[in-house]
């Protein structure tokens, strides 16, 4: 098995290495009987070569997460995955029910409302110029607005931070669409089986600096949602 040198040599990060790539292939067999899982356009990250890079995908379920490390499955040089998570989770007492889990899992904890997107990204920026992979949900946030007949979640605007790391760090922006993954854990459809669940990778996108903040962000959010339509 290829192991990628994108992960930093630590107890936490090698533990995420190994959890990432062992789960991947239960998740993705789960992922499959259950929800009738696709995934597309992986080809698109050959491009990549061995460069860092940020997948930002739309956010309508906790699925979202394991899904794409799925998508990516047991050797790809792309694992582990980073995840941004706020920080009180990893403050008591949300650290024992999350806190621990999410560091294992790869996850880092970002301080909002400082102000100054430098610093509340710093771990973001380092874990980028080393070579890692960053999962973003540009959204900031689940989106509880959606169509349970397409399985389709409403896109919400695009924050600042993913265009800012690109920017800061030159790494392409993955955009990833997610179809399915609003209605996927609805109880009522789950056991109905009337579910599907759909990973769409697309091209990387080199953020020029030229674009403000706010315009890097709508055109990540508009080719998700090209993605979304395809």
């Amino acid at each position: 098995m290829r192991i990628s040198n994108r992960y930093q040599k630590s107890f936490d990060m090698l533990l995420a290495n190994i959890l990432q790539r062992v789960f991947s292939i239960p998740v993705r067999l789960l992922l499959d009987f259950f929800f009738h899982f696709k995934v597309k356009g992986k080809e698109n990250l050959k491009e990549l070569g061995n460069r860092g890079a940020i997948l930002a995908a739309n956010h309508g379920s906790f699925i979202d997460p394991p899904a794409i490390g799925a998508a990516l499955g047991p050797f790809s040089p792309f694992l582990p995955l980073r995840f941004l998570a706020k920080e009180s989770f990893f403050k008591f007492p949300n650290f024992f029910f999350s806190g621990i889990l999410f560091y294992v899992l790869g996850a880092f904890p970002v301080k909002r409302g400082l102000g100054d997107l430098r610093l509340t990204l710093k771990k973001g920026i380092e874990i980028l110029k080393k070579g890692g992979t960053i999962v973003i949900f540009p959204e900031g946030k689940m989106t509880r607005i959606g169509d349970l007949k397409t399985g389709f979640g409403q896109l919400q605007k695009g924050r600042r931070g993913v265009v800012f790391l690109a920017q800061e760090t030159g790494v392409p922006i993955v955009p990833i669409g997610l179809k399915g993954n609003f209605k996927a854990l609805k109880l009522d459809i789950f056991f109905l089986r009337r579910r599907y669940l759909e990973v769409v990778f697309g091209k990387p996108i080199f953020i020029s600096k030229k674009l403000t903040l706010e315009q890097g962000a709508d055109l990540i959010m508009f080719e998700i949602q090209k993605l979304l339509k395809s």
